[in-house]
C-alpha cells in the first residue's frame, strides 16, 4: 500500500539516502522539516528497511526536540534545509542511539510525540497494519477516489495533517498538493488556481482565512467538503 504513496524516484533516493546513513531495521530516523514530498518518501523508504520513521515538530526549541530525539532512541536525524540551524543545534544537544533501538517490532513504522501539554512529549508507535487500517477507513468515510484533489496545509508532523487525508488520499491514487506551511495567500491561489475537492484545516486557521480580505470574493466552488476539528 504504502509503496505507492511517491513517485518511484524519490522513493529511490530517499533509499540511497538511507542506506548511505547506515539506516538499518529497527532503527529510529528522526525527521524534522517542513512538509515535503521528500519526508513521505522517506517514510516510504523506512518501510522498505524495516526502520522506523519520527516526524518532529520544527516548532519546539532544540532542547525540546534532542529530549524527544533521545527519550525515543532515534540514531539518525535527516530533515530540510530551512530547519537545518535548529537540526544543528538538536545534534549538539542529543546523543543519537547506535544501532537498532530497543523494543522495535518488525510491523512498526511510525513514532509520533504528543505535544506534551500537561508534561513531557509521550511517544505513540504506529504499525504498518494500523497506518493501512486507518487509511482504509478514511478513504470509506470521506469519500476518497482517484479524482479526490487534497489540499495539505497542516504539519505533517501531527497525526491530522498526516494520517486523515494525505496518506489516505495517496493510498487511494488522488492527488495532492503539498504546502510547506500555512500560508493563507497561497492557500487561495491553490483553491482558485488548482481547484481542490477537499482540505483539513484547524479552527485557528479558518478563522485567519475568513478574516483575511480574499475571503469575501473568495472562489471555493471546488471544495465539496472541509475537515476541521
Amino acid at each position: 500500500m504504502f509503496e505507492r504513496l511517491v513517485p518511484a524516484v524519490l522513493t529511490e533516493s530517499a533509499l540511497q539516502h538511507l542506506r548511505h546513513d547506515g539506516v538499518q531495521r529497527g532503527a529510529i530516523v528522526a525527521w524534522l522539516g517542513h512538509n515535503s514530498w521528500d519526508m513521505l518518501a522517506t517514510l516510504v523508504a523506512c518501510e522498505r528497511i524495516g526502520a522506523v520513521l519520527l516526524p518532529l515538530n520544527w516548532r519546539l526549541a532544540a532542547p525540546e526536540l534532542a529530549h524527544i530525539v533521545e527519550h525515543a532512541g532515534a540514531g539518525h536525524l535527516l530533515g530540510t534545509p530551512e530547519v537545518a540551524a535548529l537540526a544543528g543545534d538538536v545534534l549538539t544537544a542529543a546523543a543519537l542511539a547506535a544501532g537498532p533501538a530497543q523494543g522495535v517490532q518488525d510491523d512498526d513504522l511510525l513514532l509520533v510525540y504528543t505535544s506534551g501539554t500537561t508534561g513531557q512529549p509521550k511517544g505513540a508507535m504506529h504499525t504498518r497494519a494500523g497506518l493501512q487500517a486507518n487509511a482504509a477507513a478514511a478513504i470509506a468515510a470521506q469519500g476518497i477516489n482517484a479524482r479526490t484533489r487534497v489540499l495539505t496545509v497542516l504539519p505533517l508532523f501531527h497525526m491530522g495533517g498526516l494520517c486523515i487525508q494525505t496518506l489516505p488520499a495517496l493510498a487511494a491514487g488522488a492527488k495532492v498538493a503539498l504546502h510547506p506551511r500555512f500560508d493563507a495567500v497561497r492557500w487561495f491561489d491553490d483553491v482558485a488556481a488548482w481547484r481542490p475537492t477537499t482540505t483539513l484545516l484547524v479552527p485557528a486557521l479558518m478563522k485567519i482565512l475568513t478574516e483575511h480580505p480574499r475571503w469575501r470574493d473568495a472562489d471555493l466552488s471546488s471544495l465539496q467538503f472541509v475537515n476541521s476539528g
